[in-house]
């Protein structure tokens, strides 16, 4: 009679807990946090004042960014623009509502 074949079951049965085990613990700990205050929030549920705190959570993000070398000056520039831009298309929609 082989000597692993008495305990070889115990033995992978005793592996695969350790892998499941394994597994869990660093499915558990990997938990990211978002990046973002933007990501975090629901800016647009309460209309205009909503969407002016969505606006300044972003402007803090890219500004964020700028100052820890996270975004290049192009990258910078591009962001600023498409803030200009959402400014002004707000401004615009709101002309034209009242």
């Amino acid at each position: 009679m082989d000597p692993g074949r008495k305990y070889k079951w115990w033995i992978l049965g005793a592996l695969g807990l350790v892998l499941a085990g394994g597994a869990g613990i660093m499915l558990k700990g990997s938990a990211s946090k978002p990046v973002s205050p933007v990501a975090t929030g629901t800016p647009f549920a309460g209309g205009s004042n909503a969407l002016l705190t969505a606006l300044k959570e972003e402007l803090f993000a890219v500004e964020t960014d700028k100052l820890q070398g996270r975004l290049s000056e192009t990258e910078y520039a591009e962001a600023e623009e498409r803030t200009g831009d959402c400014v002004a298309a707000g401004a615009s929609a709101r002309r034209t509502r009242d």
